[in-house]
């Protein structure tokens, strides 16, 4: 029999089966190896020959109080790794939300969560977690938290085995090219667009993010790795160690998700600002810009282009990237053209001085554009600043198709004779 078992032992793991780090997920030993924190021991009902966790939530709780009727088992995980989580579920509710997740069992609580929409059938769910960087063998746990929605939720064979490994979506072109500024009217931060950019040095205090750079379809970009929060921070690289941006109007950051589409997904820079009064270290004040990724924004360059308002901005120490706000942060993203610039205070005279021309205006499907030169490097920005269009071009003319821009107002952004031009127009 013992050879039986170490034959079976080693074909399984020739094979490449995870082991499975459950126990009693099917809960055919009752509550053994799980807590509850509404009910010790939890809920174990038996119908028909099979058992299942069962909770009643009577009233719903605010989502972060989410955990005050909870089902949770400690195990064993590896900081950044992914584990697939399998589960079978019913409520009396259908879109009653679940929470289930994978991080720590005592402060801070660092996990990978979701929040799961049920139905009133039985079906069964799989989620791909990741491991927080600050986890050790000894303080992993898996958690469904339940006191968000209101009503009944049944819970069975639950699976956490170790997810294959998969290679990362990688950039297969590179962002649109910064237009052409004068020195003096761009702070590089990190990018090849405007000659030696300051640089970024990593820091001790984002929990294991990773950021590495790269050659990605021939242009060098960064590539981050998310550790066991939604941001990665960075050190300015220069021999001063800040950045003064007191004559600067913008910041701009390119950047790709390698994920998929998450609703509600938010994409930040923050720039941290070190000048308090008494001279003492740490953060005196930041400028923080987002803008809202879209599901046609998965896997392709998105630009973050953004006034930076009248915000101290004078010895710039720190930079965060700051992934979403969601409650599943990517675990890759790509960044590029990292800089801060002075928006040309002239439009009006470089739009009179170029001859240039845009008709109609409002527009409907159309926006027709002229120049006395060439133009090139046409982008179309929305109020919130978010580029929603972008032109290649090599005409003195040409017409450009907005059919797919909602109503609204617009700011184009175009270069001609090695200057740049900016107008509004207003799409019907």
């Amino acid at each position: 029999m013992k050879k039986i078992t170490l034959l079976l032992t080693l074909l399984i793991t020739s094979i490449g089966f995870s082991q499975e780090l459950i126990t009693n997920g099917d809960f055919s030993n009752g509550a053994t190896s799980w807590t509850s924190n509404h009910s010790n021991p939890p809920e174990i009902r038996t119908e028909g020959g099979n058992s299942f966790f069962f909770a009643n939530v009577a009233s719903a709780l605010p989502s972060e109080q989410s955990w005050q009727v909870n089902l949770q088992q400690n195990i064993t995980l590896v900081a950044n790794t992914s584990y697939t989580v399998t589960f079978t579920a019913q409520s009396d509710t259908e879109g009653r939300l679940v929470r289930l997740g994978l991080g720590l069992n005592e402060n801070p609580f660092t996990n990978d969560q979701r929040d799961i929409p049920m139905t009133t059938t039985l079906q069964t769910y799989t989620q791909v977690l990741r491991a927080p960087a600050n986890i050790t063998a000894t303080n992993g746990r898996i958690f469904f938290d339940l006191a968000h929605s209101q009503g009944t939720i049944s819970i069975d064979d639950i699976s956490v085995v170790e997810a294959p490994a998969v290679a990362d979506p990688e950039p297969t072109d590179a962002p649109n090219t910064p237009p052409t500024r004068n020195a003096s009217d761009v702070i590089s931060i990190y990018g090849d667009s405007y000659g030696t950019a300051t640089g970024l040095n990593g820091v001790p205090w984002d929990e294991g993010a990773e950021a590495e750079e790269g050659s990605f379809a021939g242009n060098n970009a960064l590539k981050i790795t998310r550790g066991s929060f939604d941001f990665i921070g960075f050190n300015i690289g220069n021999a001063e160690g800040v950045v003064d941006a007191t004559e600067m109007t913008n910041v701009h950051m390119d950047f790709w998700i390698a994920g998929d589409y998450v609703p509600g997904q938010v994409f930040k820079i923050k720039l941290s600002n070190h000048d308090k009064p008494d001279g003492s270290a740490g953060e005196s004040s930041a400028i923080i810009k987002e803008v809202a990724t879209a599901p046609t924004d998965a896997q392709t360059w998105v630009s973050l282009d953004l006034p930076l308002g009248a915000d101290p901005r004078n010895k710039i120490k720190e930079v965060l990237i700051i992934y979403t706000n969601s409650a599943t942060p990517p675990s890759t993203v790509y960044v590029d053209n990292i800089y801060l610039y002075r928006e040309a205070t002239a439009s009006v005279e470089n739009n009179l001085e170029l001859g240039f021309a845009m008709f109609p205006n409002p527009a409907n499907n159309v926006l027709n554009i002229s120049a006395k030169g060439l133009i090139s490097n046409v982008e179309m920005f929305n109020v919130l600043g978010r580029r929603v269009k972008s032109f290649t071009l090599n005409n003195t003319s040409d017409t450009l198709d907005i059919s797919g821009l909602s109503s609204g107002i617009y700011l184009i952004r175009y270069q001609s004779a090695g200057k740049v031009g900016t107008a509004k127009f207003v799409k019907e």
